[in-house]
């Protein structure tokens, strides 16, 4: 969580959902570690969340935290059209 008094401007994430079906979950051998493992492809995310994505020394690295306020925004769109339908389907 960020502190009010130390971030601006704040804006809302918009249509989260559709930023979140874009994004491709993958499963991936890592080649140094010989490691089975899940996730997402950086160069992919950086195109579609700029901001979750670095370069370093060693390639492109995303950080997963950054992308929790979308898929919670994103559960909140899918709940809200849930209620809406329910209620269509009750009248």
């Amino acid at each position: 969580a960020s502190a009010l008094s130390q971030t601006h401007p704040h804006q809302p994430l918009g249509d989260a959902a559709a930023i979140i079906a874009q994004l491709q979950a993958v499963s991936f051998d890592w080649r140094d570690i010989h490691k089975h493992s899940f996730g997402f492809i950086a160069q992919d995310v950086e195109k579609i969340l700029p901001a979750v994505v670095t370069t370093t020394g060693e390639g492109k690295a995303m950080s997963y935290l950054q992308l929790i306020p979308f898929l919670v925004r994103a559960v909140q769109q899918q709940q809200a059209e849930i209620a809406m339908l329910k209620a269509q389907a009750s009248k």
